[in-house]
């Protein structure tokens, strides 16, 4: 039996820079880190999802999500749709306005 080689994860760098850039999409503060979506993304096996899949979180909020251990729940819970908004960001890379209302606009849609 041949074992299938794995597929490198979609990394952009560029995309991770926007992201860190943007504020949290929970409170709006800034400096946030790029949080990798677990639930609802394509991605393999004990494999993060690809770049294109992240949202902006500030490190408490991003602790919180960990510590919780439940991804749906917690965006759930702050009203966000976190597969549309990180659709969305990838979408405006580098275009930092849009990013801004991008967040704000997704803030309170699930």
């Amino acid at each position: 039996m041949t074992a299938i080689p794995k597929r490198p994860r979609p990394k952009d760098p560029e995309h991770l820079a926007f992201i860190a850039s943007l504020v949290c999409a929970v409170c709006g503060a800034p400096n946030p880190v790029p949080h990798h979506l677990l639930r609802g993304v394509v991605r393999g096996m004990g494999m993060r999802a690809g770049d294109q899949w992240v949202v902006p979180l500030c490190p408490e909020h991003h602790r919180e999500l960990h510590a919780g251990g439940n991804e749906t729940e917690f965006f759930i819970r702050y009203g966000i749709d976190p597969q549309a908004l990180a659709y969305a960001l990838y979408d405006c890379t580098g275009d930092a306005d849009a990013g801004l209302t991008m967040i704000q606009m997704y803030r309170r849609r699930a």
